[in-house]
């Protein structure tokens, strides 16, 4: 499940950005949600997030197929 959610937000990047930019430019937020708004478009949109996104995903995805791997021999066995 881990390994999926990873995979959604990194095939899904550029919307969620467009998606907050849009909400920053309406004008139609507090200043608090609009302040968080800005702050995590400047965080998911940094070096070390993108890395880490993509790090995550290359060893979930590993750890997920050897997992199903296993777990389709236990239930063989059965």
């Amino acid at each position: 499940a881990r390994a999926s959610a990873i995979e959604n937000v990194r095939d899904n990047f550029e919307c969620y950005i467009a998606a907050l930019g849009n909400l920053t430019a309406r004008n139609e937020l507090n200043a608090s949600s609009l302040t968080n708004a800005e702050a995590l478009i400047k965080s998911i949109m940094s070096f070390e997030f993108l890395i880490t996104l993509y790090l995550w995903f290359d060893i979930l995805s590993i750890t997920k197929a050897a997992t199903d791997k296993v777990q389709g021999r236990m239930l063989k066995a059965f």
